[in-house]
């Protein structure tokens, strides 16, 4: 008797354990700057700004600080790419062309006041500076950084503004990690209107 092979797939869904919109809103409405962890491994996290940035901007977000993303108009420029597996964390993913695509089409009909401000707070920070670091000590330079680029910030924005962080999640840590003091920690100290999604 021939034996027969049967292949089994399983398929076992991802669930992304996320805030309710209302309490979204809430939590907004609430604080002046909030932090939103993201994983570079992954591309879930943008996707979810993408689709929630109209509801998030309704609630008076304003300004984006992000880690490492350039706003591109994709109708001006053209597109060079080297293809990266999503869950890589090296390289530009395509979900950076649709988030910028998103920020583009709100601001299309704003006013060049209420439109949305993206931001690298590390920008003026030279590589070669910080090259020679330890791996924590890179990092505690580079949340320094982070800190006072949006406290000043926050002091120049309207009052009714706020501020977004979009970042690694554990830079949103309230706790220090090793020899690290993160960002979330920092602002946690500084600010009473500090929330961070990922450790609150």
């Amino acid at each position: 008797m021939k034996k027969r092979k049967y292949l089994i797939l399983l398929i076992f869904p991802i669930i992304i354990g996320c805030k309710s919109k209302t309490n979204l809103d809430s939590i907004i409405s609430e604080n002046k700057i909030l932090f939103i962890g993201e994983d570079h491994s992954v591309v879930n996290p943008r996707i979810f700004l993408i689709e929630n940035l109209e509801q998030i901007c309704e609630q008076g977000v304003k300004h984006i600080c992000m880690e490492g993303f350039t706003l591109r108009n994709p109708q001006e420029e053209k597109y060079d790419y080297y293809c990266f597996f999503p869950w890589v964390s090296a390289g530009s993913k395509y979900e950076d062309v649709l988030l910028s695509q998103k920020i583009l089409e709100i601001n299309k009909n704003l006013s060049e006041l209420a439109k949305i401000k993206i931001y690298n707070p590390e920008e003026e920070l030279v590589e070669k500076e910080i090259e020679h670091l330890s791996y924590y000590e890179k990092l505690n330079v580079r949340d320094t950084e982070t800190f006072k680029f949006i406290n000043s910030l926050s002091k120049k924005v309207p009052k009714e503004e706020k501020i977004l962080i979009f970042y690694g999640y554990e830079h949103g840590s309230k706790k220090r990690i090793k020899n690290w003091k993160p960002l979330g920690q920092r602002l946690h100290n500084a600010r009473t209107d500090f929330v961070s999604i990922n450790f609150d």
